[in-house]
């Protein structure tokens, strides 16, 4: 569920159903973490989807892989086809775009299958002007997001230069060059491509300081080069234009 403060508007609540829906809608796929209902209690709207439980070591999303035990080449393959096939499939079923692909939204199940999380929901808050220019957190479960600017909001570190102007605007593509920096982590136990220093503190001047230097990383810095046999498919996911880039998650 959202925070509350961003579930005051009822443009966002309405948005927040829509975009859950076409969540929902999605029949039970082996890649894609499902979701049971949308439903409203006490006035709160929530999403009850799928648990993936953490394993032994308390690992569950491809965060907690990277940081605690980075895959292998073989196993950032799998997990790569995997992501791919649940994306050809989501697409296929009505998702328009993910908008928030990072490696807290690729969950990992107890036999390591990828679980892709969070559809559509970044798409929520980029719509609703009262939320111009607010920081957002992701906190106790509750979904938010690291920052918003203008028509746009996301993860800057992840976000492909299009969605910084008009997050509505973002497609396919937008999601591939977002899984393009996932590749990058995962062939180099977490480092990504493009890394702005962090914002000092909670104010909005650094958050948009933030933004601002992402946005121009995002836009114009190259990929550093790895030895590494994807790099040649990194560098496809990662083009400026997304007409250079791979056209969908099947060809990819």
């Amino acid at each position: 569920t959202f925070l509350d403060e961003y579930l005051e508007d009822a443009k966002t609540r309405e948005l927040f159903r829509r975009e859950a829906s076409v969540w929902t809608d999605l029949e039970r796929h082996p890649y894609i973490v499902r979701v049971y209902l949308v439903d409203e209690v006490a006035g709160r709207l929530y999403v009850a989807m799928e648990y993936i439980a953490p394993n032994e070591q308390g690992l569950n999303t491809l965060t907690h892989y990277l940081d605690k035990q980075p895959p292998n080449l073989a196993q950032s393959l799998k997990w790569a086809i995997q992501f791919c096939f649940g994306m050809e499939y989501a697409y296929s079923r009505g998702v328009r775009c993910h908008r928030d692909i990072k490696p807290s939204n690729i969950m990992i199940s107890h036999d390591k299958t990828v679980k892709i999380t969070d559809f559509g929901l970044a798409g929520v808050l980029g719509a609703s002007k009262a939320m111009s220019g607010v920081k957002l957190r992701i906190q106790q479960g509750r979904v938010g997001f690291s920052i918003m600017e203008g028509k746009s909001c996301g993860t800057p570190t992840h976000m492909p230069p299009e969605q910084f102007i008009d997050a509505a605007k973002c497609d396919e593509r937008s999601d591939i060059y977002a899984f393009g920096i996932v590749l990058y982590q995962m062939a180099t136990e977490g480092k990504r491509p493009f890394s702005a220093s962090q914002p000092r503190d909670n104010s909005v001047e650094e958050a948009r300081r933030f933004w601002n230097s992402m946005l121009k990383l995002q836009s114009e810095a190259s990929v550093p080069r790895l030895d590494s046999p994807i790099f040649p498919i990194i560098q496809r996911c990662l083009q400026k234009e997304p007409d250079k880039r791979y056209q969908t998650f099947k060809e990819l």
